[in-house]
């Protein structure tokens, strides 16, 4: 029987489970970081098998097509894409604590302390035209500082400056834009950057080809000063910066249904007087609010990293991945999150003192946002610490789940580091932050939800050979296989859904296609 699938449907492989020693965020450098206080104690004891130094872990798989619409539920979920591969971190064992933020021109204007942007915006109009910035400066008019960036704009010689937004293709000009900055700004060697590299990081993407946009979305995109835009262009594209007629900068960005999230942006360093990082932010914010987008995601937010701290002055707000909230980005949640802590939001001080199970994690995002406030206090180290309530359960849950899966109860988590890469490579952790918990996992499996949910195992190797979810624990699977090097049991294939369920939620896990190589 053919296998059908939709222009939407989600095809991804297998997750990984990866380690890096070259964090991409702190390079190593920075003073050990940890999570929580009681597992900085418990590795200084030698308690747990992780390695002492944390390093950069991460959860991933490739993506062969998404949605706009998942990618952008994704990115609430605290995941990423580079390229064509979709991560997120492990919180709670990796080096940095790495929470996505998004902000929007409203939260912005809240911000009271905008010295340096304002100092940076009027050294852009300045650079855009003198006489212009004299005669402001003269009148002492006061505009909105984004009504001014989009008035400079419309008045520019555009000889001078202008932004061209197109699709996210190779040319020789951005790449060697790329290397520069690459190797002089990141002081990465030579030998690093490659052509297809820039290619795979910076070009490819995962979205059908029906989000490719038309001529007039372009022409519309490109004149988004002049108007309110009505009309919902969506699709990955290269914003082009150009000073003095050359290539200076690109932004590449993700236009979303309800949202734009930068993905990378890169300046050229002979212009770094120009400020393009800052500006770009605040012209992206500007480009939200034109084209009646909800949200501008900034990428990760990282409290210890120096490179990172500029994003909180776009007063925006931070993901609790535990509960699937956002949580106002104000003075309180800083100092919670000081040093680079994990952090789980309540505001209810009793639960101070409570052993607190993993909570259920919904399978959106849920709103209003948490405002920040005095009386928020973290309960990660409830939850997650080494006396906390997930450790101290897991081993009854996972016994509980051993008559619908063996794999989970037979796995030691604090052991996973010790194993090779191959072994360790698909074995998620019992115990991770922001994936569904598996006491909710097990509800799923005695409610029948899991199993009526239609996701498909193709393996690679034989195309004729694919199992539907429901099959899995039915007990009536056929297996055909040429080669056994290529095969995968039923044991394996049920934690393969359940590991995807875990980090995807069962509504965008749903009608997926997961391949097997």
């Amino acid at each position: 029987m053919p296998l059908e699938v939709s222009p939407d449907t989600l095809i991804l492989t297998r997750p990984i489970y990866a380690k890096d020693r070259n964090c991409g965020y702190c390079h190593g450098l920075k003073e050990k970081s940890y999570s929580l206080k009681s597992l900085q104690k418990a590795h200084e004891d030698g308690l747990f098998g992780f390695d002492k130094d944390p390093q950069s872990i991460s959860i991933g798989f490739q993506l062969e097509n998404i949605s706009l619409q998942d990618y952008e539920s994704l990115i609430n979920k605290g995941f990423r894409r580079s390229g064509t591969f979709l991560y997120k971190p492990d919180l709670l064992r990796n080096c940095c604590r790495l929470y996505t933020i998004r902000t929007n021109l409203f939260n912005y204007k809240q911000n009271k302390t905008l010295k340096e942007h304002r100092k940076n915006v009027n050294h852009f109009l300045k650079n855009l035209n003198p006489e212009l910035n004299e005669i402001k400066r003269k009148t002492n008019v006061k505009v909105e500082i984004d009504q001014e960036i989009i008035n400079a704009e419309l008045k520019c010689d555009k000889s001078i400056f202008y932004t061209k937004f197109e699709p996210p293709i190779f040319t020789k000009a951005k790449y060697q834009l790329y290397k520069k900055y690459q190797m002089i700004v990141h002081n990465d060697e030579e030998d690093e950057v490659s052509e297809k590299g820039f290619k795979r990081f910076l070009c490819d993407n995962p979205f059908p080809l029906k989000y490719i946009a038309k001529d007039q979305d372009w022409e519309l995109l490109n004149n988004w000063q002049k108007n309110q835009q009505t009309k919902l262009f969506i699709g990955p594209v290269h914003e082009c910066y150009y000073i003095n007629n050359k290539l200076a900068a690109i932004a590449v960005l993700d236009i979303l249904p309800n949202s734009i999230s930068s993905v990378y942006f890169i300046w050229d360093p002979d212009y770094s007087s120009w400020g393009l990082g800052n500006l770009s932010g605040l012209r992206e914010l500007c480009l939200t609010e034109r084209l009646n987008k909800n949200w501008y995601y900034l990428g990760y937010y990282i409290q210890d990293c120096e490179k990172m701290k500029y994003k909180k002055k776009f007063k925006g707000e931070l993901l609790d991945i535990c509960r699937s909230q956002f949580v106002e980005f104000g003075d309180n949640l800083t100092k919670i999150i000081d040093n680079g802590v994990l952090f789980v939001i309540s505001d209810n001080k009793d639960q101070n003192q409570l052993i607190l199970d993993e909570l259920e994690l919904p399978d959106k995002v849920q709103t209003p946002c948490i405002k920040d406030s005095n009386d928020l206090i973290n309960i990660a180290e409830e939850i997650y610490g080494l006396n906390g309530g997930s450790y101290l359960k897991i081993d009854n849950i996972t016994g509980k789940l051993k008559q619908y899966i063996d794999s989970y109860s037979i796995q030691n988590d604090d052991n996973i580091f010790q194993e090779s890469d191959k072994e360790r490579l698909y074995k998620i952790p019992k115990i991770v932050p922001g994936l569904i918990p598996l006491w909710q996992i097990y509800e799923m499996l005695e409610s029948k939800e899991l199993q009526n949910l239609n996701i498909k195992i193709l393996d690679v190797y034989n195309s004729e050979d694919y199992y539907s979810n429901s099959s899995l624990w039915a007990g009536n699977l056929t297996q055909k296989f040429d080669d056994d090097d290529h095969h995968h049991d039923q044991e394996e294939k049920k934690r393969i859904v359940i590991d995807m369920v875990r980090l995807l939620g069962p509504k965008i896990a749903n009608n997926s296609l997961i391949l097997l190589y």
